[in-house]
């Protein structure tokens, strides 16, 4: 499963082996990205993998595929590099969800690892400054990996978005202190790695909005933290943690920017509802 979800999240590249001049017999590895034939090179290891698994891709929509085995029922959507998983059977879909947890888990070594009750500490600032304990770390590719596959788990799972959105602003120049937390990030994951949003169905159809904001709470430019989150009945359905385009000169000038974030957010799904 990790494999069909590492298109979203800056994991492996897919090559494309071409020729190094006429009769030269030796072949160059070219990365996918950025190439022209790259969505379609992903989209055939994306059914590959699937079929694989018992997917069977429809006729009518091939960017839908349906699993019918026994009892259980599972349907696949994929848009882009989104994928939108439902059925009849909850434990299947928890299984698809949990597999890519733990395969995340696995490649950095923390499968085994002591879990931890929060992604990131109370009120824990998070900054770029230096220090003789933490310094700039020399692997940045490996931390901007797990970043990326951090990001396209927060897909699902709201409770990191928080602590992903933070580290994702020091993507170039990491410290040791952001992968620390960074990796208790995975070892939150490991306490409960098949969560993820569960869309139930509902006798309610009411929409409601909870938004916050956190004031001046990046200490390098002073903008203050947007938060919000819709729920349609009792199924979260939209969230976002966001730092604010610019400077808020009171809480009070934050809570309405964050606001008009959310009543923005709500206008939009009252459209498509």
């Amino acid at each position: 499963m990790s494999e069909m979800m590492d298109g979203g999240g800056g994991g492996r590249a897919i090559s494309l082996s071409t020729s190094n001049g006429a009769g030269s017999g030796e072949d160059d590895t070219e990365s996918l990205y950025g190439l022209k034939q790259a969505q379609r090179k992903w989209n055939e290891k994306l059914t590959s993998v699937l079929v694989d698994t018992g997917f069977v891709q429809s006729i009518c929509d091939h960017s839908m595929y349906i699993l019918c085995k026994e009892d259980v029922f599972l349907v696949l959507l994929v848009y882009v590099d989104d994928i939108v998983i439902t059925g009849n059977n909850e434990s299947e879909i928890e299984k698809v969800k949990r597999k890519y947890c733990l395969e995340l888990l696995n490649e950095f070594g923390y499968l085994g690892c002591k879990p931890v009750g929060t992604p990131i500490e109370q009120s824990h600032l998070v900054t770029n400054k230096t220090s003789e304990e933490h310094k700039l770390l020399e692997n940045v590719n490996g931390f901007q990996k797990l970043i990326g596959k951090l990001i396209y788990l927060s897909l699902t799972r709201p409770d990191i978005s928080y602590a992903v959105q933070f580290l994702s602003q020091f993507m170039h120049k990491p410290c040791q202190s952001h992968l620390d937390i960074a990796l208790k990030l995975l070892r939150y994951l490991k306490q409960s790695p098949g969560s993820g949003v569960m869309f139930r169905k509902t006798d309610g159809f009411v929409l409601i909005g909870y938004v916050d904001s956190d004031w001046a709470k990046c200490t390098m430019t002073r903008k203050s933290v947007t938060g919000f989150g819709v729920f349609l009945g009792n199924t979260l359905i939209s969230w976002k943690s966001k730092k604010q385009n610019v400077v808020s000169r009171s809480t009070a000038e934050a809570e309405y920017r964050a606001m008009c974030s959310a009543t923005c957010e709500v206008m939009w799904v009252l459209h498509v509802l």
